[in-house]
């Protein structure tokens, strides 16, 4: 039978062998280990072929991801989406702002009483088809296999990144489905599935003109400043009139002709600022114009037919070129 002392002994040992931390090196160090790899990488693109990882942070259970927009149940605990999630929108929809630079700016339930627009059809339907609705090629049987339930639609605006989104969720098989696309575009930039935002292939970026027109106008990032108007469209440049009618387009989708676009703007002017980056040989070109007292228009880069960013109400939208991440701190280089 063993002494009283032996087993103390035991115990002892027993002790110190708990307390041991198995992440200790031969140093004794007892300081966590970091992986040397850092975080998952991913990539700014919008190519789905390349997402980004599953959103980190809480478990996403059904009571924190899962709540109908736009209800009062739907308010999350604070401690729901707080995970350091590399989508921009967060981990969880219905942990969206209501303000600040990333935020929802209005809420809507949509039926099939009312007529949809094309854009709005065709983005339900690939949230639809994104979600794993059987048998549904139409609006009409979307709205036949939904009822009861009505779908939602939101509106997300970005203005670090001067980009606006459609969110469209709905309860399909007990839980809150859906996906993400930016404004007019019919590819999704995220999946909703029970609430939770999945294969998200957006990140928070700096739109590089800054959040509005004016902004982009007095910002060290430009210089070279010109302006010159246009009253008669025979005297738009031939290699820039692509661009001018792209620009009254952002208020007139269906002209033709600069002749027909001028006719409709603010005194009939058309205004055409170019400038560069600083420190750089890139060149931009502003189209802008008044309507209704507000200014309207479009950026590009050099001779491109597509827009870089879109001027609403003097806002930018629609924004395609970012401030470059600074490797060494995480911020945007200046």
């Amino acid at each position: 039978m063993p002494s009283r002392f032996s087993l103390v002994l035991v115990l002892a040992f027993a002790l110190m062998a708990c307390a041991q931390d198995p992440a200790a090196d031969e140093s004794g160090d007892l300081s966590p280990k970091l992986s040397d790899a850092g975080p998952a990488p991913y990539s700014s693109s919008l190519d789905a072929s390349a997402p980004f990882p599953e959103n980190s942070g809480p478990p996403l259970g059904k009571g924190c991801c899962s709540k109908l927009p736009g209800s009062a149940a739907a308010t999350p605990p604070p401690t729901c989406g707080a995970g350091a999630s590399p989508c921009l929108f967060g981990d969880c929809l219905a942990a969206l702002p209501r303000e600040g630079e990333l935020r929802v700016t209005n809420e809507e339930v949509l039926n099939d009483a009312a007529p949809l627009d094309a854009i709005t059809g065709a983005q339900l339907l690939e949230a639809a088809r994104r979600a794993e609705m059987p048998r549904v090629s139409s609006l009409t049987e979307f709205f036949e296999t939904l009822k009861p339930e009505q779908p939602t639609r939101t509106w997300i605006y970005d203005a670090m990144g001067a980009r606006r989104f459609r969110a469209y969720s709905f309860i399909w098989q007990g839980a809150l489905q859906g996906a993400v696309f930016e404004d007019e575009s019919l590819h999704s930039l995220a999946d909703i599935a029970e609430g939770a935002f999945r294969q998200c292939a957006v990140k928070q970026e700096r739109c590089l003109f800054g959040s509005d027109f004016p902004s982009a106008q007095t910002s060290p990032r430009f210089s070279q400043w010109k302006k010159v108007s246009y009253r008669d469209a025979a005297n738009i440049p031939a290699r820039r009139r692509g661009q001018a009618l792209r620009a009254l387009q952002e208020t007139q989708p269906e002209i033709k002709t600069l002749e027909e676009g001028l006719k409709h703007i603010d005194d009939s002017t058309l205004e055409l600022f170019t400038f560069r980056a600083s420190g750089s040989r890139a060149s931009f070109y502003a189209w802008e114009y008044g309507a209704g007292d507000n200014a309207y228009g479009a950026i590009f880069r050099g001779d491109d037919k597509e827009a870089v960013a879109v001027i609403n109400d003097s806002d930018l939208f629609e924004c395609r070129l970012f401030e470059a991440p600074d490797a060494a701190s995480g911020k945007a280089a200046p």
